[in-house]
């Protein structure tokens, strides 16, 4: 190799978008379900959601809340609704918010 040439790495790189459905924590202490993974939480502890939920949307619709836990096992998110309330939302009933 001459000095003007620079050694190229024998693998390609590329950036990728990652989405959270492709993402998973793993069961790593649980004997009865090898293998098993548990979805990771649509919006991390302490971030700002807002509600959108379809059961008792007259209640909770457009509420904005911080999320305090999340359980793995379960999927709820624990949420401190407007520093009063703590309520717990599937993933679906939340929307993070941007």
């Amino acid at each position: 190799m001459t000095g003007t040439q620079t050694a190229r790495p024998p693998y390609t790189t590329t950036t990728i978008p990652l989405r959270r459905e492709h993402l998973c924590e793993t069961a790593l202490c649980d004997p009865l379900f090898p293998g098993k993974a548990y979805s990771l939480p649509l919006v991390a502890l302490g971030q700002e959601a807002l509600i959108y939920d379809a059961d008792c949307w007259d209640v909770w619709n457009g509420r904005h809340g911080i999320v305090t836990g999340y359980s793995f096992f379960t999927g709820l998110h624990t949420m401190l609704v407007q520093g009063i309330w703590e309520v717990d939302f599937y993933s679906r009933e939340i929307m993070k918010i941007r």
